[in-house]
């Protein structure tokens, strides 16, 4: 991890997380490789089954509660959505929704539960969720339960004022996938006549504001980084794109597209100007101790480096968090619903037991069960490590995963050298802590 910089070049040390400058190539090359940590790549991973049974802490599940959307994004992994035999997409009901819940918390008697609603469009079945809740907190009060805690991930279109009432009175965060403003939101995100959704989509999330005055909801936008942003790049569009986030949102994701179709013969180049620009942005912000964008990717870069903790990345999927597809199938995590060889178990409806095997992806636990990751030089400041797209079977499907993360790490490392040669570091880390804070 070497990198060109002004009369010289930068480092990032792994051992040591600080980052080197040298006017020599070579020499900062050989002390980076030097600064590696040797790590071993161990054999399939054993998951103690009945300790994690018994002593988890929290277990999130995660309801693909409806295949069916209204809208039809060009770049959806979801496309190849899974119907019924009338052809129409699969969906929960209270009853399957409930039969799943009973049976995990009968398999973790001692965890506390969080429940996301995902789709397709989860607010489809809004009557569906709003019947599960109510009967999740009779099913609680009876057998003398703790309550879970609510979310959902949405497209934002069908926030009528029952479902804002709804999400306001007992979700604690709610994500909604926003890509910028109109002119580049609107050539993916669409509805399935065609036109755009940003308009419907900017009016729900004002409205939900005002319901949610007193600001006890989470709000989180989800940005996919689509060709489009590259194709229309300007600072000056995201500097909008930036601004519509900071104001309307408590926390943004920024995602690479990795659609099949994604193709664009500059797009390194121009992420790194894309990145470039949001950080200079956000950086902008902390040291003028404005309330930032709070971009997760930024957030979890900078902290990694000012902790001085070195920890591989690992992932709670398939252990403390699960998807469920309406034919109560279980597998690791959403991302994980199209990809048969993630199937990790099942629920009865009759009797709501669970069976699970925790083998079939005990494989790819963390980073270092892949070689794919373990031999990446990037490896121990990755921020954007999923085990389900990068493990070695599928990882050159999604190229773009990687290469976001990577040049997140470099032009992050680039900042992170300038602040401290201009004196400004010091300032920069105090008023990030303060802002992390006040975003929690």
């Amino acid at each position: 991890m070497v990198y060109s910089y002004k009369n010289g070049f930068l480092g990032y040390l792994e051992a040591q997380n600080s980052i080197a400058f040298s006017e020599n190539e070579e020499d900062l090359r050989i002390i980076v490789m030097n600064s590696k940590h040797k790590i071993e790549q161990e054999g399939p991973h054993h998951v103690d089954t009945a300790s994690l049974y018994k002593f988890a802490g929290t277990i999130t599940l995660t309801f693909i509660t409806t295949f069916e959307c209204n809208m039809k994004c060009k770049y959806c992994y979801e496309s190849s959505m899974v119907c019924n035999d009338d052809g129409v997409p699969g969906a929960f009901t209270c009853e399957m929704m409930l039969a799943t819940y009973i049976g995990f918390m009968n398999k973790f008697p001692n965890a506390k539960f969080r429940i996301t609603f995902f789709g397709g469009e989860p607010f489809v079945q809004f009557e569906t969720i709003r019947e599960f809740m109510i009967s999740v907190e009779k099913y609680c009060s009876d057998n003398k339960k703790e309550k879970p805690t609510y979310g959902a991930i949405t497209n934002g279109t069908l926030l009528c004022n029952d479902v804002c009432e709804m999400i306001v009175d007992h979700f604690q965060d709610l994500t909604i996938s926003l890509d910028g403003v109109k002119t580049i939101n609107d050539m993916y995100r669409i509805y399935k006549d065609g036109s755009g959704t940003f308009d419907s989509v900017h009016e729900n999330i004002l409205k939900l504001k005002r319901y949610n005055a007193s600001n006890i909801l989470s709000l989180t936008c989800e940005a996919t980084l689509t060709s489009e942003c590259f194709r229309a790049y300007s600072s000056e569009i995201t500097k909008q794109n930036y601004e519509l986030f900071k104001h309307l949102f408590s926390t943004v994701g920024l995602i690479p597209e990795v659609s099949d179709s994604f193709c664009l013969a500059d797009y390194p180049a121009k992420l790194e100007m894309l990145v470039n620009d949001y950080m200079d942005l956000w950086i902008d912000d902390i040291l003028s101790n404005r309330t930032p964008a709070n971009i997760i990717v930024f957030n979890n870069l900078i902290a990694g480096f000012t902790s001085n903790k070195m920890d591989f990345c690992e992932c709670a999927a398939g252990h403390t968090y699960y998807s469920i597809t309406p034919d109560l199938t279980v597998y690791p995590c959403q991302v994980s619903v199209f990809s048969d060889n993630c199937i990790m178990g099942q629920i009865n409806a009759v009797d709501s037991s669970l069976s699970m095997d925790h083998a079939n992806i005990s494989t790819y636990t963390d980073m270092r069960h892949n070689k794919l990751c373990l031999d990446c030089e990037y490896r121990s400041i990755c921020s954007n490590y999923c085990k389900v797209s990068m493990k070695s079977a599928t990882a050159d499907k999604y190229p773009n995963m990687c290469l976001f993360s990577k040049v997140v790490m470099k032009v992050g490392i680039l900042k992170l050298y300038e602040l401290e040669q201009n004196g400004l570091i010091g300032q920069f880390i105090s008023s990030f802590v303060s802002t992390c804070k006040k975003v929690k």
